[in-house]
């Protein structure tokens, strides 16, 4: 990254104005817009300590939020609580390698080759990836226009397990509120069976992300060219790749920011995507129910739920039909809806679900039922969490896990989405609050993806005993919470 770049990040990440840091420092308005834009790069001569400074304006005009911005952009997520000398040490730093790249000098130019429109970046490590694209996303995301910022990633899903947790987040900073971003991630399904784990969870995050203007699509890329590249191509703005030889133990980052070069690439993926589907889809409830996909799911026979909150998992149908009967419009929908989840209760299935979940159901009621989330009263809930450790205690196809928060596989706070699997069918959804608009279902398109989604639900369930209850401990657990209520 050079010195413009940067100084324009930081002017972005403190949402501080030229102006203000002109006053600071002593210099024209129009002098510091000239670095910031790339035209000049200030003088160091006789003033060796103006990069320390730049980073001290920063640090000190930074509220909180702002502060913890700049630790995670210059220490990493795991230096957040660095203290301010530290900071401001890394932010001058990393000022002074942004100055000797612009100004093509040591040490910063060390490692580089640049010729045409490429450059090659010898040693550089993966996850700087994404500070590249982020810079660049921020450069095109202010170019004026209202069309979505467009992102195609061949990164290897495991890659990501080990990213920057708030990466999402920064992206959409990066870009104006008005921007949707459309990302598009590739998959080999050789990397998936070998990293099934990985990539299910990071599938499930993304899914989880909140905002509705990011939008995150998956296909499949079954040559082999996509088992070992990492390369990441923003429309207008750059293509990045990350290359492992075995002729070498350096690794080597290739960039170009040729914006006919860089278009050329993304075009052909774009027309790749066109050919194929969406290994996941979303959709509407209305739509899934015109398109009979619930009934699809339920002739499979054999359920598995991975809940962020209650579920009916098993309820009297005398309960179920009374909650129908005070929660929902009277109609064909009603009644559908009942048939369906008492038709589930008649099948091998299983739950997961994550102990914060349940103990919000134990204390406050919310259980999601009818494609809704509810609050039921104490009284409901004692009746229906009676019936369900005796049917615990009596049908062999009912299995219920209660999970740890904070696991190996799969923590809660990655996780804002509950998922619904049978042996042929996978469907996951957030939570549908009153008031607020109906949240998308994701369908699994692809056979090979739903039956990863199944076995890494299966490695949730066998979780160690430290963090996960079963059998006699789940019994016991809700008979402690029915005590309690």
């Amino acid at each position: 990254m050079n010195f413009a770049a940067l100084l324009k990040e930081l002017l972005y990440i403190t949402r501080l104005k030229s102006g203000h840091l002109a006053a600071a420092l002593g210099y024209d308005t129009s002098y510091i817009s000239r670095w910031v834009n790339g035209v000049k790069l200030p003088s160091l001569k006789n003033n060796e300590e103006l990069l320390r400074n730049i980073a001290r304006f920063f640090i000190a005009n930074s509220g909180a939020e702002q502060l913890a911005s700049l630790r995670r952009r210059f220490g990493g997520a795991e230096d957040a609580l660095m203290s301010p000398a530290a900071l401001e040490d890394a932010m001058t730093r990393q000022l002074g390698e942004a100055y000797s790249a612009q100004a093509g000098s040591d040490p910063a130019r060390e490692g580089r080759v640049a010729g045409g429109n490429a450059e090659i970046i010898a040693g550089r490590h993966r996850d700087q990836l994404w500070d590249l694209m982020i810079t660049a996303a921020s450069e095109v995301g202010r170019d004026g226009s209202t069309e979505p910022l467009g992102l195609f990633t061949l990164t290897p899903l495991h890659y990501f397990s080990n990213r920057d947790s708030d990466f999402l987040d920064r992206l959409r900073r990066a870009v104006p509120a008005n921007r949707p971003i459309n990302i598009r991630q590739f998959i080999h399904f050789g990397n998936l069976e070998r990293h099934r784990d990985d990539y299910c969870r990071t599938i499930c995050s993304f899914l989880s992300y909140e905002p509705a203007d990011i939008r995150y699509d998956f296909y499949e890329l079954s040559e082999r060219v996509a088992e070992r590249n990492t390369a990441l191509v923003l429309r207008d703005g750059i293509f990045v790749q990350w290359l492992e030889t075995p002729f070498s133990d350096t690794p080597y980052v290739v960039t170009t920011r040729s914006r006919e070069m860089v278009n050329e690439l993304y075009n052909g993926m774009e027309s790749y995507t066109r050919k194929h589907r969406r290994l996941i889809e979303r959709h509407t409830n209305a739509e899934l129910y015109a398109a009979q996909y619930y009934m699809n799911y339920l002739m499979h026979g054999s359920f598995r739920y991975l809940l962020t909150t209650m579920h009916p998992i098993s309820m009297e149908p005398g309960l179920l039909r009374e909650l129908s009967a005070g929660r929902m419009r009277p109609g064909r929908g009603q009644d559908w809806g009942v048939a369906f989840t008492e038709k589930t209760f008649t099948l091998p299935r299983s739950a997961v679900i994550y102990k914060s979940a349940m103990m919000s159901y134990l204390y406050d009621g919310v259980i999601t039922l009818f494609d809704r989330t509810f609050t039921l009263s104490k009284d409901e809930r004692v009746r229906h969490l009676r019936g369900l450790i005796d049917a615990l205690q009596t049908d062999p196809e009912l299995d219920l896990t209660i999970i740890e928060d904070v696991n190996p596989v799969m923590c809660r706070r990655e996780l804002n989405i509950s998922a619904y699997m049978s042996d042929g069918a996978v469907f996951a959804r957030g939570l549908s609050r009153r008031g607020s608009p109906e949240p998308p279902t994701y369908t699994f398109t692809s056979s090979r993806l739903i039956d990863s989604m199944n076995g890494f639900y299966r490695d949730l369930q066998a979780l160690p005993d430290e963090y996960a209850l079963r059998g006699q401990r789940v019994v016991d657990f809700l008979t402690h919470g029915i005590a309690l209520i």
